[in-house]
């Protein structure tokens, strides 16, 4: 922060000796006399005081400062405060108002900005904008508090801030702190109390916080920050970067929407920010505690964000920290921690972590979600996600999924996918553990057909009824499950017939271990016809239930188990099933981690690199849980982790060090061992997933030869992290994973 305004005051120092300043009030009596004063270059410099002004720039490319631009002291900003609360004309009644065409060029720079009550504008039948109002206009908004603006009308919002005109302006806000602003509306929507942005926008480096939309009649949208497109056929973008977003508010009579971040079919990167704490309470539905985007057309990236906290409060809720849909491009989700987010419905939930709806590609990878609860309602699905009609492909993998749960009657602790015939689905190499409901403690999928589950662990969930690891349940007209979204909203739902019954479920090389269910079936349960999952190369190990410890199947095909590490008795599968190459002994995992195998165990040289089953080829893996090539030995092992050759490197055959790390995942003691093949200095750090430096594992010379090292990072927090071995100029990382 000190260096970031270090060199701001260096830039418009050098700006100001080059340009016009004039001194407000020693050269002009008030700011709006300045302006009108000011060339295209210049800076109205404002003395500390309290201005009872709405001011306009009028077109100018000018830069507005307070003191605070000479020296960074940011008692400037606090004692230089732009009042608006005393309007010549109540219908123009900003802080400050952009409406002549400026652009980024037009700055406004380190104010208290307070009091304002927003314009009307004229064809929209809304009031908005109390601190800050631009229309077709743009304008860098820089390092000032916004703060106690208020807006009411039928349609009222940006109390805080707005910005109006489509894809041909920009806003950059850019660190400032937009506090206590308050949309208020009797009748159609109250929207983005912080900001409400229809231009291009860069939004970082802001804090953005209690800030309350309110509706006594309908709904009420974007607490902090609400996105949204002007037109139709405009091409808006928005950077959502490094911000704060917290205790926020939506407060719907019938909807309340994105408590955090509203954004309506804009296209949007939504990285580095903290988004924690944002609240939603509708009288009917509420969605999106933290964060919601809606019906973008192009790409949407939410990455390396914090998402935890938030709450939505109604008769229905959907997406406690994260609420997508209707995206037709791509959404990519990574490297996110979203946890201790929370609904509580009087009727249906669904996805207290995420929630998709009716998306056509998403790739969600490297994210840890947990400890999301939903609380009350008749039923909920997906207490970590839920996921509803994907219409393309969804991939999810390298996930840390845990100990997420509800009450009531519910469906997928971990994962529920619902109503997906027509999607394409990879779940690969994540960890689902701890996770609780009735049905499908860590994952419950119905009618989704192409989908292969491979390398995952399955561990310590719990189903109540039935489906401890995995529940799969198909449906037709003839006998519904009426528990979607689209159903609640009362759509019609139309179960397709799916022709093509080559679309088994590929369940291979997963690890299932300790899961249990109150009824049947500890591990999978399924009562597809047709779609039969087919089960090869997995490990069952100490799951448990009254009926059929691993395996239940209802319908009435015949199942294929191969390969796999089972018990085949009937305690522990309940149905008729094919299958040859399976075993039943101990699977030596490592010592203090159930996920790793031993090298030279049972399940080593077990398995097979594909099975072939009524003429069509399933695949195994061609890599294991933790990246590392299949097979180490001669033929595929069983498990979601190939049992390593002695100090293979997990990272790459290729690999400069042939640096391996072992158990992997582990609680927390680590083995690691690599080669030296020239004496060199080295430095081995540790970094998270999200790129941040943990720490400094050690710094030495280190001789030619195999090296040997062990690491307790135990007091570390669970999550997938990366050491980086340096030595001269070469370089290798290797991927851990660490779960107590």
């Amino acid at each position: 922060m000190k260096r970031q305004l270090l060199i701001l005051v260096i830039m418009m120092t050098t700006a100001i000796l080059n340009a016009q300043v004039i001194h407000v009030p020693g050269d002009q009596p008030t700011i709006q006399a300045g302006i009108d004063a000011a060339m295209n270059g210049d800076t109205v410099l404002v003395a500390e005081n309290t201005y009872y002004e709405n001011v306009r720039f009028k077109g100018k490319a000018i830069t507005l400062s307070s003191e605070f631009i000479m020296d960074g002291d940011t008692n400037h900003i606090n004692n230089t405060i732009i009042d608006g609360s005393q309007p010549v004309y109540p219908d123009s009644a900003a802080c400050v108002m952009f409406v002549h065409g400026e652009d980024t060029t037009s700055i406004l720079n380190g104010f208290t900005i307070t009091g304002g009550s927003g314009v009307w504008t004229t064809g929209f039948n809304v009031r908005s904008g109390g601190g800050v109002y631009a229309y077709e206009a743009g304008a860098k908004i820089m390092y000032n508090k916004i703060m106690y603006n208020q807006v009411e009308s039928d349609s009222g919002g940006g109390a805080g801030l707005v910005f109006l005109g489509g894809d041909s302006f920009w806003a950059i806000i850019d660190n400032n702190t937009i506090s206590h602003n308050t949309s208020i509306s009797h009748g159609y929507s109250a929207f983005g109390a912080g900001m409400s942005i229809l231009v291009n926008a860069v939004i970082k480096n802001n804090i953005i916080e209690h800030n309350t939309c309110t509706n006594t009649d309908q709904m009420a949208d974007g607490g902090g920050i609400e996105l949204e497109l002007w037109a139709t056929n405009s091409d808006q973008y928005a950077y959502v970067h490094n911000n704060i977003i917290r205790n926020n508010s939506v407060d719907g009579a019938t909807w309340a929407m994105g408590a955090g971040i509203m954004s309506m079919r804009v296209p949007c990167e939504i990285t580095n920010n903290s988004i924690y704490n944002n609240t939603a309470n509708a009288g009917d539905r509420c969605l999106g505690g933290g964060l919601r985007i809606l019906f973008p057309d192009l790409k949407v990236i939410v990455e390396n964000n914090e998402i935890y906290g938030n709450t939505l409060v109604g008769d229905y809720g959907q997406g406690g920290g994260i609420d997508i849909g209707g995206a037709a491009d791509l959404v990519i989700l990574s490297n996110n921690d979203v946890f201790n987010n929370e609904i509580s419905s009087t009727t249906a939930s669904w996805g207290a972590g995420i929630n998709f709806v009716q998306n056509e590609n998403l790739l969600i990878t490297n994210n840890y979600i947990y400890h999301n609860t939903i609380a009350g309602g008749s039923w909920w699905c997906g207490a970590g996600i839920f996921n509803e009609s994907t219409y393309g492909t969804m991939e999810l993998y390298n996930n840390i999924i845990i100990d997420n749960t509800g009450t009531g009657t519910s469906y997928g602790g971990g994962i529920c996918l619902y109503d997906t015939e027509e999607a394409s689905y990879v779940i690969s190499s994540n960890f689902i553990k701890g996770n609780h409901c009735n049905y499908g403690g860590g994952i419950w999928t119905f009618n989704t057909y192409d989908i292969a589950l491979t390398n995952n662990i399955f561990s310590d969930n719990m189903a109540w009824s039935w489906g401890g690891a995995y529940a799969l349940r198909q449906a037709t007209d003839d006998s519904p499950l009426n528990i979607s979204i689209a159903h609640s909203l009362g759509e019609e739902i139309i179960y397709n017939s799916v022709s093509d019954t080559s679309l088994h479920p590929m369940v291979a090389n997963n690890t299932f271990y300790n899961n249990t269910a109150g009824n049947s079936s500890g591990a999978i349960d399924s009562d597809q016809d047709e779609f039969t999952p087919i089960i090869f190369n997995n490990v069952f190990w100490k799951n448990s239930a009254p009926n059929a410890n691993n395996i239940w199947y209802g319908g009435p095909d015949t199942l294929t188990i191969s390969h796999c590490l089972i018990n085949e008795a009937d305690t522990s599968i309940d149905c008729n099933y094919t299958g040859h190459g399976n075993i039943f002994e101990d699977p030596l995992f490592e010592p203090g981690d159930s996920l790793c195998l031993i090298h030279g165990g049972p399940c080593h040289d077990a398995g097979t690199d594909e099975l072939i089953v009524d003429g069509i080829v399933f695949s195994a893996p061609d890599v294991d849980f933790g990246g590392t090539p299949r097979p180490q030995g001669i033929a595929w092992d069983i498990g979601a982790d190939e049992c390593l050759m002695e100090f293979v490197s997990e990272s790459s055959t290729k690999s400069p060090f042939n640096l391996s790390v072992s158990p992997n995942p582990s609680s927390g003691a680590l083995r690691l061992r690599f080669s030296i093949f020239d004496p060199r200095f080295s430095i081995l750090e540790l970094y998270t997933a999200n790129g941040v430096k943990a720490r400094t594992l050690f710094t030495a010379e280190q001789q030619t030869g195999t090296h040997e090292l062990e690491f307790d990072l135990s007091d570390l927090p669970d999550g997938i992290y990366f050491i980086r071995l340096q030595a001269g100029g070469q370089v290798e990382t290797v991927k851990i994973v660490l779960l107590k």
